[in-house]
């Protein structure tokens, strides 16, 4: 699934997390959040504005748009982008590590609803 997040510059940025984009940011920072190793509490400003990289790159390949030239050129419009955003991107993240695992929270299944043209039945029923 993939989630979004505003930007001044760029709009709607996608984001989506992958067992494939994880591995990417554990390759490149040497931080393993998945085995234990590494709590996402413990990393740093520069692995989260990574893994805000990869998410994005993700987002961009699941709603086949090109990722912006600029930003993979220039380390510095990364930069730029990520304080723009890195509060909306630390709020979204527990919805895109729940979204890889293919669980739906109560409450996400609420939302789901709401946001629903025609009524859904109780489960119930």
């Amino acid at each position: 699934m993939v989630r979004y997040i505003k930007s001044d510059k760029y709009g709607d940025i996608p984001l989506r997390l992958t067992i494939s984009g994880v591995k990417r940011f554990e390759f490149k920072t040497g931080k393993k959040i998945f085995s234990g190793q590494s709590n996402i509490n413990e990393l740093t400003l520069d692995d989260m504005e990574k893994l805000f990289l990869v998410s994005w790159q993700k987002g961009c390949r699941a709603d086949e748009i090109p990722f912006p030239q600029k930003v993979q050129d220039d380390p510095e419009e990364l930069e730029d982008i990520f304080d723009d955003v890195y509060a909306d991107f630390f709020k979204i993240l527990p919805q895109l590590f729940q979204d890889m695992s293919g669980k739906v929270v109560p409450e996400e299944l609420e939302a789901q609803k709401a946001e629903q043209v025609a009524p859904i039945p109780d489960e119930k029923n």
